[in-house]
């Protein structure tokens, strides 16, 4: 077998890969679906929902039921409601009961895809390569689709908790506008949630989550744990921990916000003159690897030209 009948063979069968999990998928739904009608029939009641399918329940049938079984293909029943996806979820601001069917819905999806798309698209130039590269390149494609979406949660997670905690002394300095103006803590935090959403979008919903935490019954000190615990940022859990121990021993909210709106804008000073200090350092390759050649051969060009022919006159 040469090698265009070997690339032909290995994308006929990541083809049939696919559609036999398109398949898989059809089946199991239809299944499902039967099996529902017929005990809502016996039992005189709605279909009994699976396990994972509990928060599908707005979304249509058919493609509920694809993401359920892609998502079970990367992980099993009880991955999906573990604490802690959750919480990596609902800090890069992705919440709800779906989110984590989507996340290996799509794990699965780009891990399938990404060596099929690539099968079909580079199909002439991986015509002459060996068998050997190949099967490399389908396994390491694979890896990349799995780990994509890890990737970009972790980046989006990054950037979330950037913009937080650039946004963050500003709204401790509302917040304390607002104590010292009467209002209370509750009343504040509601306040400053609603005034910063021009700002930083992030920290408002955060806010605001606490807020209506507080407002369904929730302890204070609980829905501002669950705030440090969502935003997963330094500076939140020292302000955090600054109110809750401002309720617990009674002491000056207005005073205790100024110190902390004082330590927070120096951390930002002190952030942003550390960024300056390492520019020059990141300058430093690209100006060696590109900058300086350049001007060697825009400098030294003319002279290296006109250098044979002064040395051919001697």
């Amino acid at each position: 077998m040469n090698l265009p009948q070997l690339l032909l063979a290995v994308s006929l069968s990541s083809l049939f890969c696919a559609v036999a999990l398109l398949t898989l998928s059809a089946v199991l739904y239809w299944r499902d679906r039967r099996l529902g009608a017929r005990l809502a029939q016996l039992g005189g009641r709605g279909p009994v929902a699976r396990p994972g399918g509990a928060g599908l329940k707005h979304a249509s049938g058919r493609l509920a039921q694809m993401i359920e079984t892609l998502s079970r293909l990367s992980a099993p029943d009880r991955a999906l409601h573990q604490s802690s996806l959750r919480l990596r979820l609902a800090a890069a601001g992705w919440r709800g009961e779906r989110a984590p069917l989507l996340f290996y819905a799509a794990r699965t999806a780009c891990t399938l895809a990404l060596p099929l798309i690539a099968a079909l698209l580079l199909s002439s130039f991986a015509a002459s390569q060996p068998p050997a590269v190949l099967a490399l390149a389908v396994a390491t494609l694979a890896v990349s689709g799995y780990m994509a979406p890890e990737v970009w949660l972790r980046v989006r997670t990054q950037r979330r908790r950037e913009q937080i905690r650039a946004a963050l002394p500003d709204m401790v300095d509302l917040l304390l506008v607002c104590v010292e103006s009467g209002l209370a803590l509750d009343a504040a935090i509601n306040r400053v949630a609603r005034e910063i959403a021009a700002r930083s979008p992030a920290l408002a919903e955060e806010f605001h989550l606490a807020a209506l935490e507080i407002r369904a019954g929730a302890r204070r000190v609980d829905a501002l744990h669950n705030l440090a615990a969502r935003c997963g940022v330094d500076e939140v859990n020292s302000l955090v921990a600054m109110l809750v121990q401002s309720e617990r021993f009674g002491t000056g909210l207005g005073d205790a916000l100024r110190v902390q709106a004082d330590f927070m804008r120096v951390r930002r000073t002190q952030r942003a003159e550390e960024l300056a200090a390492k520019v020059p350092l990141k300058v430093l390759f690209p100006l060696i690897l590109l900058i300086f050649p350049s001007l060697l051969v825009v400098i030294l060009g003319p002279a290296m030209i006109r250098l044979p022919q002064i040395l051919g006159g001697q």
